[in-house]
């Protein structure tokens, strides 16, 4: 035990389990019949992100009441249970702007303070074709600039 946490370097696989908590008690979650969980087996290897060593989890219905959701992190003898924040919707966000002013035939940034890995983000205008030349994986990104 003590050789484990000496070694701060995760250890393969690395197991990420969603589990429900409903009255303290923990149960994991399935979509399909199937446990909601993530098996990395080995490091990503270069050109991959580290990023790939992570776990998201899609489509999870949001919960009611007192429920909330546990991630259980299991990598060699070190096994933690990470709560997961309630993000909730987001209806309207601060937006960041590159200018105080728009002016014609000068590039414009704007910007939320979320992650686009994390929130399925879509860029609107009005007029609705104010974003035509913006490509529509740039509208998922959480800046744009046009």
């Amino acid at each position: 035990m003590w050789k484990c946490l000496q070694d701060r370097n995760p250890k393969y696989p690395i197991t990420y389990t969603l589990y429900k908590v409903s009255a303290g008690t923990k149960t994991v979650v399935t979509q399909g019949g199937n446990p909601v969980r993530k098996v990395v087996t080995a490091p990503p290897v270069a050109p991959a992100p580290f990023s790939d060593a992570f776990a998201t989890f899609n489509n999870i219905p949001k919960l009611t009441g007192g429920d909330t959701y546990e991630v259980k992190f299991e990598s060699g003898c070190l096994d933690r249970w990470v709560p997961v924040p309630d993000f909730g919707i987001l209806t309207s966000l601060y937006v960041r702007t590159s200018a105080t002013q728009a002016c014609f035939g000068t590039p414009l940034t704007l910007s939320v303070d979320l992650p686009d890995t994390m929130y399925d983000i879509q860029w609107k205008s009005d007029p609705a074709n104010a974003l035509d030349r913006v490509s529509a994986a740039d509208l998922k990104r959480s800046s744009i600039t046009f």
